[in-house]
């Protein structure tokens, strides 16, 4: 049984907490007397339960790492270093792969050539004359004008200079020797209470 929801979006968000496969839409008029009642005509919506085969169990899923793959590991790690002050980890003997320590997640850096071992047809490398890919990396700092001059001065492309949203937050955006696009941020601000 289902408790009470203050709105319908309150009880599609429980629904998809349990699993819930498909909700129903119904028009009911709330009882005045009960302390969620509301007096006037509103939808509710109607959960059906999952039998237990439906039901898949929760995996334990942690995001770990982003790999860029690159023509050159060993650039790709000068680069990254040089522009944003971040320090190896890993390195592979054989060149073909590297990670740098960038706090809870790791940022590596693969080539094109264990690329193609890893995926048929391999992939499509970034290229700096063309549009940026279809993702980012972002670094957050609290002084992103330095920091965006500081990965030109390393050899990063200008995108987007330093540039204050209407959030709050102050963003700015260059692409690395490659081509990858790098957002370069101040943390999002808190919402205020």
């Amino acid at each position: 049984m289902l408790p009470p929801f203050s709105s319908s979006l309150d009880l599609a968000c429980h629904a998809s907490l349990l699993r819930l496969p498909c909700l129903t839409s119904v028009w009911f008029d709330r009882h005045p007397n009960k302390p969620w009642a509301n007096p006037i005509r509103q939808p509710l919506i109607v959960a059906k339960q999952r039998s237990p085969r439906n039901i898949i169990p929760p995996l334990n899923m942690k995001f770990a790492y982003t790999i860029l793959y690159v023509p050159d590991v060993s650039q790709a790690l000068a680069f990254y270093e040089s522009a944003f002050g971040l320090t190896r980890g890993f390195v592979h003997e054989c060149g073909d792969y590297a990670e740098l320590q960038t706090g809870g997640t790791t940022l590596s850096f693969a080539s094109l050539t264990l690329a193609e071992s890893n995926i048929e047809g391999g992939v499509a490398p970034s290229d700096i004359s063309h549009r940026p890919p279809a993702f980012e990396l972002a670094f957050s700092t609290d002084d992103v004008a330095a920091a965006y001059e500081r990965a030109l001065a390393a050899g990063a492309t200008p995108a987007t200079p330093p540039t204050l949203k209407p959030w709050g937050q102050t963003v700015s955006y260059v692409r690395d020797v490659f081509g990858n696009l790098i957002e370069i941020c101040t943390p999002i601000p808190a919402p205020e209470q």
